[in-house]
């Protein structure tokens, strides 16, 4: 059987949960959105990836989010943030580093 992990990143929650294949949940939960310190945001994301990957062999990350970045210059569109999560190293990326162009 495949394990996902899969994040609904809203204003106020981030809901998540770990999946299968079929659709069938296996743990959910939700935490208050971080808006406003990109690495909190992203170390709070983090922690409920290390937690699952404790009791589940995770195969993939869904990340769903409402919203748009429109980038209005070169330098702007470089401040965007860009997660690239490998399962199972969790290694990630900023906007300016190679994988996410």
């Amino acid at each position: 059987m495949r394990y996902y992990i899969v994040f609904d990143i809203g204003g106020t929650y981030v809901k998540h949960a770990v999946m299968n294949e079929h659709g069938d949940f296996f743990e959910k939960g939700r935490y208050r959105s971080e808006r406003h310190d990109f690495h909190q945001f992203r170390d709070d994301l983090l922690n409920v990836v290390r937690q699952a990957q404790a009791n589940y062999p995770l195969s993939g990350i869904a990340i769903s989010s409402a919203g748009a970045w429109i980038a209005t210059s070169a330098s702007s569109a470089e401040a965007a943030p860009c997660l690239v999560f490998t399962v199972p190293t969790l290694k990630t990326y900023s906007a300016g580093q190679r994988a996410c162009r």
